[in-house]
């Protein structure tokens, strides 16, 4: 540590809060990468998709989608107009279906 620490320039407090700092998520890039220089080794970082993108655009579509036929579905429930199940379900299907073709909709803020 200490010799981490007279490489990197700082303290040996400074290493042991950057190691917690790691521990808790909380370091920075820049942190990261100065230390790496001092270790004579280069910062890597990347985002990892959970699954293909294909799976990911289905995920998101299904919850726009059941959130969009939940909310029309619960207005028309406090006017006693709600739909069955099954005709839900094919709602939220065909929805997702035409939100699947345009994928740049599927994150849009609004």
């Amino acid at each position: 540590m200490r010799n981490l620490a007279e490489r990197v320039g700082i303290a040996m407090t400074g290493i042991a809060a950057a190691e917690r700092g790691e521990q808790s998520g909380s370091i920075t890039i820049k942190q990261l990468r100065r230390i790496a220089k001092a270790m004579d080794c280069e910062l890597v970082y990347g985002l990892v998709p959970r699954g293909s993108f294909k799976q990911i655009i289905e995920r998101r579509a299904e919850e726009l989608a059941r959130r969009q036929v939940g909310r029309v579905s619960h207005s028309m429930a406090l006017e006693e107009q709600r739909n069955a199940p099954a005709f839900e379900r094919t709602l939220v299907r065909d929805l997702k279906l035409q939100l699947m073709k345009s994928p740049t909709r599927l994150w849009r803020s609004k």
